[in-house]
Order: structure tokens, then sequence, then C-alpha cells
């Protein structure tokens, strides 16, 4: 499927979905910092947007797999 197809020369969704992992512990260590800001807005691509949401939500790769990328300039809340 999509999560587990490489790129030439390039990453897997699997392997994008590893990074957004590391990126939200970096995240949540941030947020520990007494100045950290209380709100943060992610601008990333259709694909990263929904490995984050897979991340987050827990989701399988069959649910992931379901979804459809936004468009380019779409905002999804």
């Amino acid at each position: 499927g999509h999560f587990f197809y490489r790129f030439a020369q390039g990453e897997s969704g699997a392997d994008v979905y590893d990074r957004v992992g590391a990126f939200l512990e970096s995240l949540f260590r941030s947020f520990e910092a007494p100045d950290h800001p209380p709100n943060v807005l992610l601008v990333t691509h259709g694909l990263t947007m929904r490995l984050f949401c897979m991340r987050w939500f827990h989701w399988t790769v069959a649910e992931f797999e379901s979804l459809s990328n936004p468009d380019n300039g779409e905002t999804r809340c």
C-alpha cells in the first residue's frame, strides 16, 4: 500500500511516520518550557498531515490509506 511504498531515493510513509513521532516528542518537550506559547500552528504537506493524524489518533494503516490527500492550500481542522 501507500504507507509502505518507498519512492526512488526517497522515504516511505512509514519513514515519515517515524519522523512525525520524533517531532511530536520534541514538541512535547518544548511545551514544558515556561516561555513556550500556548498554541502551535503546523504547516506541512498533505502526506505528512495524514501521517501526523495517524500517529496522534492511533489510526491503523488501513485507516490511513482510506484518507484522501488534501488539495493544495486546503486547511483541515
